[in-house]
């Protein structure tokens, strides 16, 4: 048994959202009859699509916990690679100089002036705290000028 592959760009790819018995190229009239292959068998359908198409389908539940499955391990390869760059001289510098960084806090906007001398991290808070239901709390370096990420030990940062 063999696998086919469809490599698809995404700068190039479209995606739609289809309902059950709607056909998968979305040219289908409200009340037109659609032909079983060309038809979305499950709930909800994703339908990626360039020179081919490809189409995610299942009930909505399924595909959504597919989807955010994806998103995560793009995220992770996301903040692999910003983790990589923290270890190099900031590409956003003049001559790849020092990194501009920031004392982050997943989840919320706080405002922090930070000072980092080698290991040891100086955060000054300035006065601003939105909370946010998406982060987790986790404390981490950003350089503003090209996005790299440091992991930090909270036991290296002193608060003032």
């Amino acid at each position: 048994m063999g696998v086919r592959v469809e490599w698809m760009d995404a700068k190039y790819t479209s995606v739609a959202l289809e309902v059950e018995g709607a056909a998968w190229h979305g040219e289908t009239e409200p009340g037109e009859e659609v032909d079983e292959e060309d038809a979305i068998p499950g709930e909800v359908g994703i339908v990626f699509g360039a020179d081919e198409a490809v189409v995610l389908s299942g009930d909505a539940e399924r595909v959504r916990a597919l989807l955010a499955r994806a998103l995560r391990q793009v995220d992770e390869f996301e903040q692999d690679k910003r983790r990589a760059l923290a270890d190099e001289p900031c590409p956003a510098r003049p001559e790849g100089g020092e990194h501009d960084w920031s004392l982050h806090e997943d989840g919320y906007g706080r405002t922090w002036a930070t000072v980092v001398e080698g290991d040891k991290i100086t955060a000054y808070f300035q006065g601003s705290e939105d909370w946010s239901e998406d982060g987790d709390g986790d404390l981490h370096l950003f350089c503003g000028g090209c996005m790299a990420r440091r992991d930090v030990n909270e036991d290296s940062i002193e608060y003032l």
